[in-house]
């Protein structure tokens, strides 16, 4: 999700309000390889499509203001029959898609944190009133994800894994290979822009940092790497990244205990940074961000705890929890499970070498 300023933001997901209609969408397609294309343009999160005999597979499901752009555009492709779809997270401008595909027998997949902060209805007084409405039953998932998830879409293998305490508590960042080498970051990486941490839910710098020390683990030189938002990069660049949010993150424990945020404090936590976060004013904003959850107490929303059963029912929708084992940072994700899509629909096989 894009950082705007409190008042931006209220208009922007708060469903009361009469905030004016968003600027007009230019979306650019990106031919990432044979059977993998990209979607973005001014803000909008950045949506990866891949093809296979059996349908499509998206990372991310664009607004609800923007899902319709995006459906034509897919109309171009090979297939453009939407069979699954991938959150990074629960913000609405990832999320709220979901109920275009959904409706068409898409299976959405997002962990299973997502199940509580897309039910929330409050309003976050310490950030300009921020109002967070449930997203409705249409555009809930329907699967979910507990650590990890492999999967196999023609020639290319799919890797999802949770990255905890990151930009949210439900992230999750997309690896594929085999016709293509690509990592799909969520909104644990954007670029030219500031990052914003979710604090109430679940949000941290230390957990950003270690998401992004698991992309550069997971990658290679080779790896197209895709932000949430913004153009694209690579390991170098993810690793740069990494190095402004080490930065900062020691600059903000260098201060006094208690002390409050100007402008100069603020430009002095970022500086040298300014470009890298799309400018002076940015910069100042990611600062304050994340100076206000190191310097509280801010209470993370926790997860649901899951149920024994492995299947449950939540919005009309049949709901597979998958499994997986926690992973130490920097150690080999685990893909214990694997699923394979064909014209029939998804199917379990036993583990193998992709």
């Amino acid at each position: 999700m894009r950082w705007c300023s409190s008042s931006r933001w209220r208009r922007r997901y708060n469903a009361t309000s009469q905030a004016p209609s968003p600027p007009p969408l230019t979306l650019r397609t990106d031919r990432l390889g044979e059977r993998a294309w990209l979607y973005s343009g001014f803000a909008n999160g950045n949506v990866l499509a891949l093809v296979a005999d059996s349908g499509l597979l998206l990372v991310d499901a664009q607004s609800s203001k923007r899902v319709a752009s995006l459906d034509s555009a897919l109309q171009r492709l090979p297939r453009s029959d939407v069979r699954t779809v991938i959150n990074s997270h629960y913000h609405p401008d990832h999320i709220e898609g979901n109920a275009l595909w959904r409706p068409r027998g898409a299976r959405i997949v997002a962990h299973e944190a997502v199940r509580l902060e897309a039910s929330t209805d409050t309003i976050i007084a310490e950030y300009g009133n921020w109002h967070r409405t449930p997203l409705p039953d249409a555009a809930m998932p329907t699967e979910w994800i507990r650590d990890s998830l492999r999967l196999l879409l023609g020639p290319d293998t799919v890797r999802v894994l949770h990255v905890p305490s990151a930009h949210t508590n439900g992230d999750l960042i997309v690896r594929v290979t085999g016709s293509v080498d690509l990592l799909h970051m969520g909104d644990v990486l954007e670029r030219a822009a500031p990052p914003f941490i979710d604090w109430w839910a679940g949000g941290t710098l230390d957990g950003m940092i270690q998401a992004v020390e698991r992309g550069i683990a997971w990658s290679t030189d080779r790896t197209v790497v895709i932000p949430g938002h913004g153009p694209m990069t690579d390991r170098a660049g993810l690793a740069r990244y990494r190095d402004m949010l080490v930065t900062v993150r020691a600059r903000i424990l260098e201060r006094p205990a208690g002390a409050s945020m100007d402008t100069t404090m603020a430009d002095a936590i970022t500086a040298g940074y300014a470009d890298q976060l799309g400018g002076v004013r940015s910069a100042r904003r990611f600062a304050s961000i994340a100076h206000y959850g190191m310097s509280r107490d801010v209470r993370p929303s926790p997860s649901r705890p899951p149920s024994a059963s492995a299947t449950k029912t939540l919005a009309g929708g049949t709901i597979v929890i998958f499994g997986g084992q926690r992973q130490e940072p920097g150690a080999r994700p685990p893909l214990d499970e694997l699923w394979e899509l064909s014209a029939s629909g998804w199917r379990q096989r036993s583990s193998g070498t992709r």
